[in-house]
Parts: C-alpha cells; structure tokens; sequence
C-alpha cells in the first residue's frame, strides 16, 4: 500500500510538472500586440438620432463637451428604427429623389405616430450633416455614423413599401427579407450613398449594426437569428453582411 501511494504521489508531482512547463509554454507563444494596435484609444459616446431626432445645435454642443470630457469619437446613429438623415440626392435606382424623400419622411412620421413622439422636424438635411461634421473637425471629434441593417429598419421597411416593394421578412415591420432582390438592392444602392458622403467627409469608420433579425416577428429563443439557422437561411444573412463590409 505504502509502494502505491509514493507511485501516485510521484505520479501527481510529474502531472504537476508537465502541466507547469504547458502554461509557461503557452505564454511563450502567445504573440506580443504590436505597438500601433496597443496605441489606438477609442472613447466613443453613441447617440441614437435614428429613434429620435436631434438638433443641429444640440448635437454640436454634446460635441464639445465631449471633447471636454476626453472623448474621441461620437457614433451618430442616424438610422436605427427611424431615418434621421436625408441627402441631397436621395435617387435610389428608379427612385427619384422626390420620390425616396418622401417615402423616407412617412416612413419616420409612422415611426414617430408608433412610439408616441410628436415632432415638426424629423431628419438632418445634408448642409445640416456638414456643418455638424465641420464643428466635429474642428473640436477635435471623429463620428462615426451608423446605418443599422438588415434589422432595425422600420422607416426604411415602410418607405420601400410606399414605394410598391414588399421588403419584409416573414412580417417583420423592421427588417428586410434577404431573398428579396429588389429590397436588397434598394438597400445597398442607397447605404453606398451614405458611405460615400461620410467617407468623403473624412470619417474613417462606418457602422453598419446587424445586431438584430426580425426580433419583433420572433421574440422567443433564438429569436430572428435562430429562425434564420432553423430554417437554413442564415447564410444568406452571412453573405449580406459581408457584402456590406466590402464597401
């Protein structure tokens, strides 16, 4: 007995050991984080301008007094449920201008009349975008604009409808149906706007949300993504978003 409680005590002690020179091992090999990547510094306050409109004014002083508070970045979601954003060329296709602006404006007083927010301005003009980006520069702040899709699109969802379209996945009021082609097209045409103007602005980030899936048609489980892999078309979710980081 005595022989084989030293064999598993030296057992244990060799385990011990092994398992030591294992972990040194592992940090050994770990690589170091380059010095560039351990130098970046983001402070980011995010606004939600898509649920709710902001004034040109008040947008610029939460700028500086951001910049006050040391922050460096200001992620301005200017679409996420409502649109809060028009550009001056809002053509999308066979869509006018007219016609997309409009569509846009109805689709956020729907939005607004659903969540009981009553107002007589309801999006940014691009002149407005200009000056809130000029002030960004010049304080010191970077935006970061976000565009939140294939979810989180009900303005959208109803404009493309008004349009004559049929967007909606499975009835979802907020998300788009990905074997749509039309809906998919419209929406990409119309991002690739948006990333043009902030690109040209200067912004170096663009977010494009894809945090959620019809989660208002499915709201147990899973919910929108789960419905997507039961139903073997979370590729086709994979395949959008990844399209949309090309640009």
């Amino acid at each position: 007995m005595e022989a084989n409680m030293k064999k598993r005590n030296l057992t244990k002690r060799i385990f011990s050991l092994l398992l030591a020179f294992v972990m040194v091992l592992s940090i050994a090999l770990i690589a170091p984080v380059p010095a560039e990547a351990a130098s970046v510094d983001y402070r980011i306050l995010h606004l939600d301008n898509g649920r709710k409109y902001f004034t040109v004014d008040w947008i610029k002083a939460l700028i500086t007094e951001m910049k006050a508070a040391g922050f460096t970045h200001l992620e301005l979601a200017f679409g996420n449920d409502g649109l809060r954003f028009l550009l001056d060329d809002m053509s999308v296709g066979s869509y006018s201008d007219e016609a997309v602006t409009a569509a846009v404006q109805a689709g956020n007083k729907a939005y607004n009349s659903k969540k009981s927010y009553s107002t007589s301005v309801n999006e940014l003009t691009q002149a407005q975008m200009d000056e809130i980006i000029a002030h960004a520069d010049a304080v010191g702040i970077e935006i970061i604009p976000l565009l939140n899709n294939p979810g989180h699109m009900y303005t959208l969802i109803t404009a493309m409808t008004n349009l004559g379209m049929s967007p909606s996945y499975n009835g979802s009021a907020s998300t788009i149906d990905l074997q749509d082609t039309a809906a998919v097209s419209f929406m990409k045409e119309l991002l690739q706007k948006y990333v043009n103007y902030f690109a040209g602005k200067g912004c170096t980030v663009f977010n494009i949300g894809a945090d959620e899936y019809a989660n208002d048609k499915y709201s147990s489980g899973a919910m929108g993504f789960g419905h997507l892999m039961s139903s073997g078309k979370y590729q086709l979710f994979v395949n959008y978003v990844n399209s949309l980081n090309a640009m």
